[in-house]
């Protein structure tokens, strides 16, 4: 029984190293970037088998938001092949072509398990180049702080060299990453321009229980959530309806508002206040009476 809930887990198909987008609609400003974790892929990470909803299609074509495609990253996640830091520079290739082509203004990242550290690694190698377009990142059970209890289960499957990401020692993969991440976003804050969510499992999985424990999944996150899934089912929501879609549709929905566009009455009249007062008024101001005179419309 054990050894078959641990083969659910851990042998997800890796048939799909594809990459998926899904265009949105109206004018498009976001991009956001789904990262599949270990043994998982572009596909089935995040799709919902009970409902066939799979999550990335979906939110890009929510009739609630507008201007936001989606791309599902898929790369060679088997266990003896995954790098983060390679993953983040494959992405990195990946993304230059797509923004070459869309003059984005915002990116945003959602991690599942080893994915997130896919994610944290692009934003340590690749933030500062891209640092006013990255907009957030959701990570979703990502093991941040290393996992112990996974790994006796990966040892039936995966090679030393993999195992030893998972090491939570000093000099290991994560004590390494964790450093480089408090050295350039923790103790220089003004270097961080993102925000950080993660959210975390509370269901356990069976025959195996909580794959990432709460304290390693958010670690150096801004904001936290709860969700009652297990490792898995976190990344599958089950329809539009479900907590963890809605955590992220609220995040872009709230963003959305904020970069509403003016009637161009309104724009006029912006330009010439904002061209008096500009010196004077940091981001958050901006950001509020742009609000303000949208919802006057």
């Amino acid at each position: 029984m054990r050894i078959t809930a641990t083969i659910a887990i851990l042998t997800l198909c890796l048939s799909s190293q594809a990459s998926e987008f899904f265009p949105g609609k109206g004018s498009v400003s976001t991009l956001v970037v789904f990262v599949h974790g270990l043994m998982g892929d572009s596909k089935t990470t995040w799709l919902n088998t009970t409902s066939s909803m799979y999550w990335p299609q979906v939110l890009s074509q929510d009739e609630d938001l507008q201007g936001v495609d989606t791309y599902s990253f898929g790369y060679n996640a088997e266990c003896d092949n995954l790098s983060p830091e390679e993953a983040a520079k494959q992405l990195k290739i990946d993304l230059d072509e797509y923004l070459k082509k869309k003059r984005y203004k915002k990116l945003l990242f959602v991690g599942h398990s080893l994915g997130g550290l896919v994610v944290r690694e692009f934003i340590y190698l690749f933030g500062k180049e891209l640092e006013d377009r990255i907009d957030a990142i959701f990570l979703l059970a990502a093991p941040n702080l290393g996992n112990n209890l996974a790994k006796p289960l990966l040892k039936l499957w995966c090679s030393d060299r993999y195992i030893s990401l998972l090491d939570t020692g000093r000099g290991s993969y994560i004590d390494g990453l964790n450093s480089r991440w408090r050295e350039t976003f923790e103790q220089r804050s003004s270097k961080k321009t993102f925000n950080f969510y993660a959210g975390y499992e509370v269901v356990p999985e069976p025959a195996i229980g909580i794959v990432v424990e709460k304290d390693a999944a958010v670690l150096y996150a801004q904001q936290v959530a709860a969700f009652s899934e297990s490792h898995r089912s976190i990344a599958k929501p089950e329809s539009r309806d479900a907590r963890v879609y809605k955590w992220l549709k609220n995040y872009l929905q709230r963003k959305s508002t904020k970069q509403a566009a003016l009637t161009p009455g309104q724009e006029v009249r912006f330009q010439k206040f904002f061209a008096l007062t500009k010196k004077k008024m940091n981001e958050k101001g901006y950001n509020n009476l742009l609000e303000s005179m949208v919802g006057q419309r």
